[in-house]
């Protein structure tokens, strides 16, 4: 492609940002995958080093005049959060709450909610009482809330009365959602027939079983367990087993591995494995991948395959392959191959790329994936393995991965690069999004280029 009509690519892409406010051009085919950031050691102080001071924290907000300083100083929103102990009587936090209406600004209005919490743990009838009478509806129903959360705490039976006489509608949901859970810290089948009384739907019931039985599971895990293969729904079933399995597998691995091999064939009984897989995968994949060998083929076993294949590469890369590749063809091999595959590659992507090489896939996005990674580690290794792939989709898709690195650290080598590339590399797409990405970043350099 001839330089002049290469510097009509760059014109457009100027003339498009500049005519909606940014740059619009083609970009690469695959998205970016997020980028694998390091934790650096904090390095030990030398001797005669000086040591620096922590940040001695600001002290909470305890008076009605560090209140009203607090909120004329402040400079973001949540700045006050957490920050507010008032310890005053009713009189006080009603001052407090005329002082936060009165700043009129946005710390002000989240410290309502703060202040109205605080107030509910000595008197939350007055607390809710002020706190249903705000007029900003997003304010009252943070702040009753707020109150609810911990009222419950502090009279059980009557926070629940107060929110089952709430109209029907979102805050009546939202206040719902705190009752079960904490009532079955005491009484979980007490708290069963709350949620049959309260009646919910969608999301809001199933949070509800789910708290009550990761609760319930957590001083009975059989009985628990055992309860929710009760349950009427299917769906209720599947919600609360897995938060009792999940909280069972947490404490006792074992026992729960035991309970779960001697439930009857069912189509909760396959959960139920997946759900203990899923945690041994963790410790002791090998035994996980026997566990999971028992499953009925499905998309659960699938995931309890992935699972396994994931943490496995972590701890034994070469047990992890021999084993994802003697499963049977299909997709549970192909999802475990990827998942596998996934983690590798944002851990160690130059042994992904020999992994890949050796045991190939097909699933050809794992080539983006491995060269675009590796190519925020190194870029001339990972340019060097893209280029000798094989034509194909693949080799597109691993080019087109290391581009995006190139155009960063330098626009005109990426676009030497991509004017060497063949046609069936994708040559025309790619330059198309590195003349994008140069204009984006440097629209005087992209400009001089072209002149």
């Amino acid at each position: 492609m001839s330089r002049p009509l290469i510097a009509l690519f760059v014109l457009a892409a100027l003339l498009i940002g500049y005519g909606t406010g940014h740059f619009v051009g083609s970009r690469p085919v695959a998205s970016k995958p997020p980028a694998v950031h390091s934790i650096a050691k904090t390095p030990r102080p030398t001797a005669g080093a000086v040591t620096q001071t922590k940040e001695a924290e600001p002290p909470k907000v305890t008076t009605l005049a560090a209140l009203r300083e607090a909120l004329q100083n402040a400079k973001e929103p949540y700045e006050l959060a957490g920050e507010i102990k008032l310890a005053g009587g009713t009189n006080d936090f009603a001052a407090a709450l005329r002082l936060c209406e009165e700043a009129d600004n946005a710390n002000g209005v989240l410290a309502i909610a703060e202040i109205c919490g605080e107030w509910a743990k000595t008197d939350p009838q007055a607390a809710i009482a002020y706190s249903s009478t705000i007029a900003n509806q997003v304010t009252r129903r943070n702040a009753m809330l707020a109150v609810i959360g911990q009222w419950v705490d502090q009279d059980f039976a009557a926070a629940a009365a107060y929110v089952k006489q709430l109209p029907p509608g979102a805050l009546r949901n939202q206040a719902s959602q705190e009752l079960p859970g904490k009532l079955a810290e005491s009484d979980p089948r007490a708290a069963l027939s709350l949620i049959a009384e309260l009646r919910p739907t969608g999301y809001s019931r199933e949070s509800m079983f789910q708290s009550v039985f990761s609760a319930w599971s957590q001083h009975s895990p059989a009985e628990a367990a055992s309860a929710a293969m009760q349950l009427g729904s299917a769906h209720d079933a599947r919600s609360a087993l897995t938060a009792a399995l999940d909280s069972w597998a947490e404490q006792d691995l074992q026992r729960a591995r035991q309970w779960v091999e001697a439930l009857p064939e069912s189509l909760l009984r396959n959960q139920a494995y997946g759900r203990v897989v899923e945690e041994l995968a963790t410790s002791d994949p090998a035994a996980a991948a026997q566990l999971a060998a028992k499953m009925t083929p499905g998309q659960l076993q699938y995931s309890a395959m992935s699972s396994i294949a994931m943490h496995w590469a972590g701890t034994d890369l070469q047990a992890a392959l021999a084993w994802v590749q003697q499963l049977p063809a299909g997709r549970g091999h192909r999802q475990a191959q990827e998942a596998l595959m996934n983690g590798l590659v944002q851990s160690d992507p130059e042994t992904a790329a020999a992994v890949l090489a050796n045991v190939g896939s097909q699933n050809e996005y794992l080539a983006y994936q491995v060269a675009s990674t590796w190519a925020g580690v190194d870029l001339a290794k990972a340019t060097q393995w893209a280029l000798q792939l094989p034509a194909g989709m693949g080799r597109r898709l691993a080019l087109n991965g290391v581009c995006d690195p190139m155009v960063q650290a330098d626009p005109q080598q990426a676009l030497q690069f991509v004017l060497g590339l063949h046609e069936e590399d994708g040559r025309s797409e790619l330059l198309g999004s590195v003349i994008s990405s140069w204009a984006e970043q440097d629209p005087q350099g992209a400009r001089g280029w072209t002149l």
